[in-house]
């Protein structure tokens, strides 16, 4: 179906990439970004779709699925119908029609309260009002037991995703749905809205570097419903796939409806994703993680606001110039001071930024997300986090494993940001992958764009009506032809290694996505932000970070990946190596952007 991805367009991406390279030595080449428009406050609308939790009410043919079984729910607070009924009620209250019976619960990173900090371990409990026993997937383990699915035929999966691989909550659905396998059981997916739509961006997971904050190769945004991946790992990913498996889907779902929230009210999916900006950030804001800097956490503003104590008034009005001069779409910073509260340089005035998401459809978190760790992390008193996921974690050689690494899933990313690559050659580097996991996502895709009503040919009887058509057409073709797939980086995490449990430092992860239309020699560079890790001290994996020192020993620890790449040299894969070639190349075609703009990212239109 179609949809908006990044992809390499022939060559012009990696002569972009080049020019970017020329750039990250001569900011003032860049051109600054349009204008910022001011983000309206959303209106209150109905919602343009029908959730899974809804469709299986609706549809006798969906709620004869559950005839005659025991049914365990894996939920969280946004398990909720658009009236904000929980579907753990529901289905209580849909037994004697449905023919089923609720028998457990099972509690994500969180809980299924959804209080418990970023990286903290969940108890097993039984549930005072419901009477059900919730079973941890976020504690002594991270895959349920043949002792939690005893009592089960059949488990549903109703939590709100964010669109980025380092949200735990898509990794416990993938070792449910293993388990289902393994122990026979059934594994339906109550479908939920991408809040990023259908864009893709970041690279893919190098397995090399799997954890809890990323256990397969998927991009950083993979701009998936959580039930098209779910039916993408059991093709894909699971040795043994579930037989019994389903998705209920929604419907109405259109993904170029994320800008305004599919009409559904937000619920906090995790402690520090309050509002559904912040779910548009995360994918790449996520990123800060990795840094000894402040992602927010302990603010009203996680992962819309980064800052350390290092940073000074000009330092912060300097960074904010810096940002803004990026090129960066539908995005725009400003200085802020704030005290975080908790984690990172929790009682500490810190100078930063703010973003501001002025236009939702044109900002690229990941791309956002890379440049400002990039720009953060080449000021003085930041570094790379060490020693707080893994007690003897360090991040100075190419062979260590760092927080960033985890987030990002490409040891490359970090190599290059260290050695000062611009991140839009970083971008163009993980382009081809990118598209070949896009391709290999289509066998999966549940929601076909409908097709468009058929035109009427032109006619000569209105005046003017044949010259409109073919002038019309003109600027369409010009249009498809004059713009290239560029790309945003970002990386989050959250969560626990893959193997442990709980107590670990992850962080929410980031994700982001660049994109930009490129309309005659105007062009659009999309820049993404990404929500950063959501914990706290011993909080979360999902979350994000600043979980207990040490957790990893016994339970699994959360996974804060890093971010910079190496300097000078030659990339994986299709990267640009640094060469005079290169260089000279970018000069060209940097004079060019500066004159006409950032010709790097399109995205596919839906049709």
């Amino acid at each position: 179906m179609p949809r908006r991805v990044l992809t390499r367009a022939g060559g012009i991406v990696g002569i972009g990439a080049a020019a970017a390279l020329v750039l990250s030595t001569a900011a003032g080449a860049m051109p600054a970004g349009p204008t910022p428009q001011a983000l309206a406050p959303m209106a209150a609308q109905a919602p343009t779709l029908e959730l899974g939790i809804e469709a299986l009410f609706d549809d006798p043919a969906e709620l004869a699925l559950l005839e005659g079984k025991k049914v365990g729910l894996i939920t969280n607070p946004t398990g909720v119908d658009h009236d904000l009924t929980h579907s753990m009620d529901l289905l209580i209250a849909g037994e004697d029609e449905g023919g089923y019976e609720l028998t457990a619960l099972y509690a994500p990173e969180h809980g299924i309260l959804g209080g418990a900090p970023a990286g903290a371990g969940v108890e097993s409990y039984v549930d005072e009002r419901t009477g059900l026993t919730v079973w941890s997937l976020y504690g002594a383990t991270q895959r349920p037991t043949a002792e939690m699915l005893a009592d089960v035929d059949v488990l549903l999966f109703d939590i709100q995703d964010i669109g980025a691989r380092f949200y735990t909550y898509i990794w416990t659905m993938y070792y449910a749905m293993d388990a289902a396998a393994e122990f026979d059981k059934g594994f339906i997916v109550l479908d939920r809205p991408n809040p990023l739509g259908d864009r893709m961006d970041g690279p893919i997971l190098d397995e090399a570097l799997s954890s809890f904050v990323g256990l397969k190769a998927i991009p950083m945004q993979h701009g998936l419903t959580v039930g098209e991946l779910a039916s993408y790992f059991n093709g894909e990913f699971l040795d043994d796939p579930v037989e019994d498996f389903h998705v209920v889907t929604m419907d109405g779902y259109d993904p170029d409806d994320f800008t305004s929230g599919y009409g559904l009210p937000w619920v906090l999916p995790s402690p520090n994703i309050p509002t559904i900006e912040t779910a548009w950030a995360y994918a790449g804001m996520g990123l800060i993680e990795s840094l000894n800097a402040s992602e927010g956490r302990g603010t009203t503003t996680p992962f819309l606001w980064t800052g350390h104590p290092s940073i000074d008034e000009v330092g912060a009005y300097d960074l904010a110039a810096d940002l803004n001069s990026r090129g960066l779409e539908g995005v725009t910073f400003r200085p802020m001071f704030a005290n975080p509260t908790t984690s990172k340089q929790a009682g500490k005035l810190s100078g930063g930024v703010n973003l501001h998401i002025t236009d939702p459809e044109a900002y690229s978190p990941v791309r956002t997300g890379l440049h400002v760790v990039s720009a953060m992390y080449h000021l003085d008193g930041i570094d790379w986090r060490e020693g707080t996921i893994y007690p003897s974690q360090s991040c100075e050689t190419e062979a260590d494993t760092c927080w960033i690494d985890r987030l990002t899933g490409d040891k490359s990313v970090r190599m290059q940001i260290e050695a000062g690559i611009d991140p839009d050659v970083i971008i163009a580097g993980w382009q081809d992958d990118l598209a070949a996991f896009d391709a290999s996502a289509e066998p999966y895709r549940l929601y076909v764009a409908d097709e468009p009503e058929p035109t009427e040919e032109p006619t000569d009887d209105a005046a003017g009506a044949g010259d409109d058509g073919a002038a019309d057409g003109a600027a369409d073709g010009a249009e498809a032809d004059g713009s290239s797939d560029g790309a945003g980086a970002g990386a989050g995490a959250d969560g626990s290694d893959a193997q442990g449990a709980a107590g670990a430092d992850g962080a929410d992860g980031t994700d982001a996505g660049a994109d930009g239309d490129a309309d005659g020699a105007q062009a659009g560079a999309d820049a993404g932000a990404s929500d950063g890790a959501d914990g706290a001290d011993g909080a979360d994996g999902a979350d994000g970070a600043d979980g207990a020192d040490g957790a990893q020993a016994a339970a699994g620890a959360g996974t804060d990946g890093s971010d910079d790449a190496g300097a000078g040299a030659a990339a994986d894969g299709d990267r640009l190596p640094v060469t005079g070639a290169t260089v000279t190349v970018g000069v060209v075609l940097a004079l060019l952007l500066s004159a006409g703009g950032v010709l790097l990212v399109r995205r596919r239109q839906h049709s």
